[in-house]
């Protein structure tokens, strides 16, 4: 924790409590906490919430309590809880892409074992997120894009289709990912660009820790924070400001933001693959 923080990232509380990031995404759906949000992108936890999350994982964990017995307890000790649990409304990006790839499936004249088959993506899962009952990741994405021929622009709606030059500060189009501290802004408004100029905001702790690989080049330029990247699991490259880094997107790679700062990132992909 840096000095001077007064927040935390659901990554920092998750270490901080002692469970997944998942969990304490559970607990704010079933209405046990509400955490804010940074720029309307990302959770943020006050050390309130971190003694609330403290306590909800002893009553569960410790005492045996379910949900349900959670909130009766807090309630009787006089703790204020959201007034209904958040609920993740389907619609937008997420029923888009699901609709989607069902209708690339059935074009294809392709089973969901048939899919399951060729990405390694669970049959259940492909299910849910053609029915948009779930959020699907960018590796997720990437391997049915690579599996159907597509870029991963393509699942995305609401571009732009005039050819747009020239695209002014922060009126790019922001790509709904769903992961959790990742933001990103496309750079051109170009129909089928040759390059794919991205902006990544990321809060501290956030990535992609899942390794992908595709065809293509990609550079990264730090503009501020800090960015590890590993690739093929075997080298490992620390990025700060003003530094670059250009690889083969063939190359499995992850990376995330090691800083206790927000990362700023200019990433150029080719050929496209959003």
């Amino acid at each position: 924790m840096s000095p001077g923080k007064t927040f935390f990232t659901i990554g920092d509380a998750a270490k901080l409590i002692g469970v997944v990031p998942a969990t304490l995404r559970n607990w704010e759906k079933a209405g046990l906490v509400k955490p804010g949000r940074q720029n309307g992108n990302y959770r943020i936890y006050s050390l309130k919430d971190i003694e609330r999350l403290k306590k909800i994982k002893y009553l569960m964990r410790v005492k045996g309590f379910n949900i349900v017995g959670v909130k009766e307890y807090l309630a009787a000790q006089g703790e204020e809880l959201p007034a209904e649990p958040v609920k993740i409304e389907k619609k937008g990006p997420r029923i888009a892409v699901g609709q989607k790839l069902k209708a690339l499936r059935e074009k294809k004249g392709l089973t969901l074992e048939e899919v399951s088959q060729g990405t390694g993506v669970s049959v259940s899962y492909l299910s849910r997120i053609e029915s948009g009952q779930v959020n699907v990741s960018i590796a997720t994405l990437q391997k049915l894009a690579t599996f159907y021929e597509k870029n991963l622009l393509y699942f995305f709606e609401g571009m732009d289709t005039k050819e747009q030059k020239l695209v002014r500060a922060g009126l790019g189009q922001v790509l709904e990912t769903d992961e959790e501290g990742i933001k990103v802004e496309l750079l051109t408004a170009l129909n089928e660009p040759a390059m794919e100029p991205l902006l990544y905001t990321v809060a501290p702790g956030a990535g992609r820790n899942e390794n992908i690989s595709h065809e293509g080049e990609e550079f990264v330029y730090v503009l501020k924070g800090v960015l590890e990247v590993w690739l093929d699991e075997t080298e490992r490259y620390v990025v700060g400001p003003g530094d670059s880094l250009y690889f083969k997107s063939t190359q499995q790679h992850r990376w995330r933001n090691i800083g206790d700062e927000e990362l700023v990132a200019l990433w150029i992909n080719t050929p496209p693959t959003f």
